[in-house]
């Protein structure tokens, strides 16, 4: 949504933005709040309950916390050495450091509700004809919270927008199916700048 953003707001000036990988990204924010709801029910009633009360609270609980953690294994990251406990795995490392004031301002604290800057954000708020020449790959993994039709209303949007679908992968394709994804944004850059694609891609 951040880079979507700025690339239409850096259309017309030096430099520019010459693409955009837009991983995980539905249309709007509120969107995005949806789909992590309807993800929720896959989990089962008490889990998202657990997870909607703390959503609401501003506070977990025991409960809350067991759901988020099978919610991160189903939907964000389904690798089990980078969501495991100890050691600590990079997904629990990131949010330990992750920026509580930011967090905050950006999402109001909250993940299954609208809050904070982002609220109503909408990629045609933009403007899209900042991004008429923006070639924009949208990815998503197979098993990720940002629903398939989501995905592909955000890359139909684009008038450069295309989309790629990770098989095996949460919204952190990055980690769980890292050779793919490292391969199509190597293709999708080198397409946007008339490069030769590498023979390893």
């Amino acid at each position: 949504m951040l880079a979507l953003s700025y690339a239409a707001n850096q259309q017309g000036t030096t430099g520019g933005v010459l693409s955009v990988t837009a991983a995980s990204t539905p249309s709007s924010y509120s969107q995005l709040i949806t789909d992590r709801r309807a993800a929720l029910k896959g989990l089962g009633a008490a889990a998202e309950a657990a997870l909607l009360a703390a959503d609401d609270a501003g506070s977990s609980s025991a409960d809350a916390a067991t759901a988020l953690q099978q919610y991160t294994q189903a939907y964000v990251c389904r690798s089990p050495a980078a969501t495991a406990a100890s050691p600590a795995g990079c997904v629990r490392v990131a949010a330990q450091q992750r920026s509580r004031p930011v967090f905050g301002a950006l999402v109001g604290g909250r993940y299954f509700s609208p809050a904070g800057a982002l609220a109503g954000w909408d990629v045609q708020g933009l403007g899209l004809s900042s991004l008429q020449e923006t070639p924009v790959l949208v990815t998503r993994g197979e098993y990720e919270e940002v629903a398939r039709s989501s995905a592909e209303q955000l890359a139909g949007l684009l008038p450069k927008g295309q989309l790629a679908e990770l098989a095996g992968a949460g919204s952190y394709q990055h980690i769980d199916a890292w050779e793919s994804h490292l391969t199509g944004v190597e293709v999708h850059l080198c397409a946007a700048e008339g490069s030769p694609i590498p023979k390893t891609a």
